[in-house]
């Protein structure tokens, strides 16, 4: 399929009946003596289509997956064309149109429709209202421009500099927004289901409430991006960089689109493990380390003070031996609110779990986190350097199912002997033990969804 962008596609024509309402589902028709139906080209997994001509007005729509056409936007009156006066206006800048606007307060919606602003200077205007229904506003300066509640469905804002903008509330179905820089731009309440965002900057761009189903997001810069409350289902996301997104419970965000357009759809239900996912499935390195973190990773955990590096490097050096990869968490660094939640995390992916707990000030604390770990499929090995005597707390632990018994120590040489003879073997039948209740899926982890070829 080759590849063009919405506004190069699109077709304007005349309705035989004024009937249609926007947002309305028309099937596609067949070319006929009466004039022309469009349903030719495609761009963007979408079709543009065009209906029946006539005197009566226009529409612009394009077909879904089903063959079905979204209207998108409509008007009546014979030339679907902007108005002359509103157009002249426009150009001649931000300040004498905004002027204008505030002269006259009635003209609540000015007529731009189909527009040609390509490259205008529209810094600050005031566009609030306007019908800008397929206007080309490629490249245009629109930064601070107040577009709140206007009608954009169809516009070509490819590559427009949007700095700031308003488009809260705003109708911006199907437009063309790739390649925008669309950094801090507002567009809380606004409906942009379809509309291609390609390549945009959408750093701290508010899209709170927004609905933005079926948008194509691809290789879009998502920094500090407000998704609160909004609807990213079925959204186009292969390629994004999504970091630091503003999500909560209310973001729907299912069928997400993880591959490109060429390749067999493989959907998500959360943007944030988006990439992850789709390097995961095509990457063999990354299935590497994950098979590696899961299969070999040994998380040790202790207070390891100056004094006692010798023995995390000795058992770092034993574990490596074993073909185990060691995962320190060093109790002795300074504590942060979310330990208990980085412990888990790193419990739930390691093969098995040693804690040392040879420093009587750490085992209240570090016993304390293992118990609230829940840990029924990853055994845990206690360790303690002799003569120091276990915490008292430390008898609850050792009567768990995913417990092994206390391993004493003398050295870190003594240490590494029982290693080699006891710990690896007792740990690994604990191992197997436990392996009918090893989670192969973790609460957190999204669902993907392999679909055909399209």
């Amino acid at each position: 399929m080759q590849r063009r962008t919405f506004a190069a596609c699109r077709r304007w024509v005349n309705l035989r009946s004024p009937g249609v309402q926007q947002g309305s589902r028309l099937r596609p028709q067949k070319r006929t003596s009466s004039g022309p139906v469009g349903m030719s080209q495609k761009c963007h997994n979408r079709t543009c289509a065009v209906a029946r001509s006539s005197a009566l007005g226009y529409i612009i729509a394009f077909a879904t997956s089903d063959q079905s056409i979204i209207v998108l936007s409509q008007g009546f009156g014979g030339a679907s064309m902007a108005n002359d006066e509103h157009v002249a206006l426009l150009k001649q800048g931000a300040a004498g149109w905004n002027a204008w606007r505030d002269e006259n307060p009635n003209v609540l919606h000015p007529d731009l429709i189909r527009a040609n602003l390509s490259g205008a200077d529209l810094i600050g205007a005031n566009l609030s209202g306007a019908d800008l229904s397929g206007a080309i506003l490629r490249k245009a300066d629109l930064m601070q421009a107040n577009l709140g509640g206007a009608t954009l469905s169809g516009a070509d804002l490819s590559h427009a500099f949007a700095l700031m903008a308003d488009f809260s509330e705003a109708m911006v179905i199907g437009a063309d927004l790739s390649g925008a820089i669309l950094d801090r731009t507002n567009f809380n309440g606004a409906k942009l289901n379809g509309a291609i965002l390609v390549n945009a900057n959408l750093f701290r761009a508010n899209f709170s409430g927004a609905n933005l189903s079926g948008a194509s997001l691809e290789s879009a810069t998502l920094l500090e991006t407000d998704f609160t409350g909004g609807n990213l289902t079925g959204c186009r996301i292969y390629g994004v960089s999504a970091w630091g997104l503003k999500l909560d419970g209310a973001t729907q965000q299912t069928n997400l689109v993880i591959t490109p357009k060429n390749e067999p759809e493989i959907t998500v239900d959360k943007i944030e493990v988006a990439q992850f996912i789709y390097l995961m499935v095509n990457n063999q390195n990354v299935r590497d380390v994950i098979d590696t973190i899961t299969s070999k990773a040994v998380l040790i955990l202790g207070r390891f003070t100056p004094e006692r590096k010798e023995v995390l490097d000795r058992l770092r050096k034993e574990l490596r031996r074993h073909d185990r990869t060691p995962i320190i968490f060093d109790f002795d660094k300074p504590n942060r609110k979310n330990v208990t939640d980085t412990v888990k995390l790193l419990a739930q992916m390691a093969r098995y779990i040693i804690v040392d707990v040879s420093d009587p000030n750490s085992a209240p604390y570090e016993l304390g986190v293992i118990s609230m770990l829940s840990l029924d499929s990853t055994p845990v090995v206690p360790l303690i350097m002799q003569p120091q005597r276990p915490f008292p707390m430390l008898e609850d632990v050792l009567n768990k199912p995913w417990c092994t018994k206390l391993i004493r120590y003398k050295d870190e040489d003594d240490l590494a002997i029982q290693l080699d003879t006891k710990i690896v073997n007792m740990v690994e039948r604990k191992v197997k033990q436990l392996q009918p209740h090893r989670r192969l899926t973790r609460e957190a982890a999204p669902r993907v969804n392999r679909g055909a070829r399209r």
